[in-house]
């Protein structure tokens, strides 16, 4: 049996369909949209380039 490491894309472990939030929205707002969807980030965007991550930690 082989003890070799597997190797996998990043695409393996992804989030397919990330939850998004524009950076013109709310700190409550974006909170709530986090605890709607059980959710611990969101990713900030700006005309669909991320410019960050919010996170509840």
């Amino acid at each position: 049996m082989s003890h070799e490491p597997v190797e996998l894309n990043v695409s393996a472990y992804m989030t397919k369909n990330p939850i998004t939030i524009s950076q013109n929205v709310s700190f409550f707002n974006a909170v709530t949209k986090m605890y709607k969807n059980v959710i611990g980030n969101l990713i900030v965007i700006n005309d669909d380039e991320v410019i960050g991550l919010l996170s509840e930690r």
